[in-house]
């Protein structure tokens, strides 16, 4: 359903994403996003990227954020979303599906590589690092 944030302002690539889908009916008028834990899951992303896009559409009133409860669409049209905007959505999409298939190419064989290479002390390292993403998450 959602992509991998990859834009470098990782907030703007996910209000990208949550507004096309709320253009294209995925999420419709009066309906709640997913919670900001399955958000920052789903993007791939800290809280603090997914908590500024929700901050963005909220300014934009195209959600609004209930305290306890999460936040729901309110707006299921942007009417000051010009076609030249539109156009650069169409256009974003188009350019961050390329990069997501050239990253499907090239990770698995960075991956058998780094493992193929790896030493003692990067697995102590990645297992380090993991214990601190368990305990934060």
């Amino acid at each position: 359903m959602f992509d991998k944030a990859m834009n470098s302002t990782l907030s703007q690539d996910i209000v990208a994403q949550l507004s096309k889908m709320i253009l294209e009916g995925t999420f419709k008028k009066g309906q709640f996003l997913p919670s900001e834990a399955k958000l920052c899951e789903q993007f791939g992303v800290s809280r603090t990227p997914v908590r500024s896009a929700l901050k963005i559409l909220s300014q934009r009133k195209i959600i609004e954020t209930k305290q306890g409860r999460g936040s729901v669409v309110i707006s299921d049209s942007f009417p000051y979303l010009n076609d030249g905007l539109r156009a650069k959505i169409a256009e974003y999409e188009s350019n961050f599906q390329y990069a997501a298939s050239v990253r499907r190419m090239l990770e698995p064989q960075i991956a058998f590589q780094a493992a193929c290479t790896r030493t003692e002390k990067d697995v102590e390292d990645l297992e380090r690092i993991l214990e601190i993403c368990v305990s934060e998450f």
